[in-house]
């Protein structure tokens, strides 16, 4: 199976496993949407990684690649430049990796239930596989991608944590006293570093702080001003309809 088949696969399951029924009333008990978005997709990811043991000393070829580490490491995942050591490219064997997750509490309890602190769980065990372009990477992308298409409900009139805003969907932002309709897509690349982040873009030409460059928001701008990162979001107000036009 290649990297994209096993991408899509993982994919579907992920899918299936976030749209259960069963799944979707749990956290209207004890357990958050959260909670339970963690606990229906780890087991998937962590069985994607039950693959057999290639035993020890496996090969890393991008460990000492610095651009392609920061590239699919910290900028996406934590924000931050990820500093260049050949800890951050662990290349363990499968047994390793499977003796660090059986050591792990349940998912949800590692987590808090907080899907940014989960995003950076779930790397900081994949990255163990090595860098590859599709043991990782695809893999990682995969998991949040579809995490990202559910949220909390929420009340459309409060103002939720940017933490929280899915990806490529159309939302309300608030910069200071400004407010405008986004996007956020993620892992769009960064100028010349080539370094992969999330990025905000403004869903109406014009309509967004005068700092951003082109319209979206990059950590800073070409001319080396910082731009000013969206702070909460809440849903769009819906479309209006020829009539009401």
């Amino acid at each position: 199976m290649t990297g994209e088949e096993k991408a899509r696969d993982l994919r579907k399951q992920i899918g299936s496993a976030i749209a259960d029924p069963g799944a979707t009333q749990g956290y209207k008990g004890e357990r958050t949407l959260t909670e339970w978005q963690v606990d229906a997709v780890m087991p998937i990811v962590l069985a994607a990684l039950q693959g057999p043991s290639s035993g020890e000393g496996d090969s890393c070829e991008k460990c000492d690649d610095s651009g392609y580490i920061e590239s699919v490491g910290g900028g996406i995942w934590t924000g931050e430049n990820v500093t260049t050591t050949r800890s951050i490219c662990d290349c363990a064997c499968g047994d390793d990796v499977r003796r660090e997750l059986a050591g792990h509490p349940t998912p949800a309890a590692a987590t808090g239930g907080d899907e940014g602190q989960l995003r950076i769980a779930i790397w900081n065990v994949l990255r163990k596989e090595g860098m590859s372009d599709t043991r990782c990477y695809r893999l990682i992308n995969s998991v949040i991608e579809n995490l990202a298409t559910l949220s909390p409900p929420s009340d459309p009139d409060v103002w939720q944590p940017i933490e929280t805003a899915p990806y490529k969907t159309v939302v309300r932002v608030r910069v200071g006293d400004m407010t405008f309709l986004a996007r956020l897509e993620p892992g769009a690349s960064m100028s010349d570093l080539d370094t992969s982040c999330d990025q905000w873009q403004a869903a109406v030409e014009g309509q967004h702080p005068p700092c951003w460059s082109g319209g979206c928001c990059w950590e800073s701008n070409e001319d080396g001003t910082m731009s000013l990162q969206p702070e909460a979001w809440q849903p769009a107000p819906p479309a209006r309809t020829g009539k009401e036009a």
